[in-house]
């Protein structure tokens, strides 16, 4: 099997729920294809595993290539 070749990115997230903020930052790797939309629905969702909810509305997000 070819190996997929990946790349580390740097995500920050603000969400409001409630009244209440939360920004949560890490990185994550992604595989060559894959796109935007499925890296944010899978960040979305780990957002929502640290909060403890998944009704929440993202005021901010941000997506960029780690390495400088």
């Amino acid at each position: 099997m070819p190996e997929t070749s990946t790349r580390r990115y740097f995500w920050i997230m603000t969400v409001h729920t409630d009244g209440t903020e939360s920004t949560l930052k890490n990185t994550c790797d992604v595989a060559a294809g894959t796109t935007r939309d499925e890296v944010y629905d899978s960040i979305r969702a780990f957002v929502a595993e640290q909060i403890g909810r998944s009704d929440f509305v993202t005021a901010f997000f941000h997506l960029a290539p780690n390495e400088l």
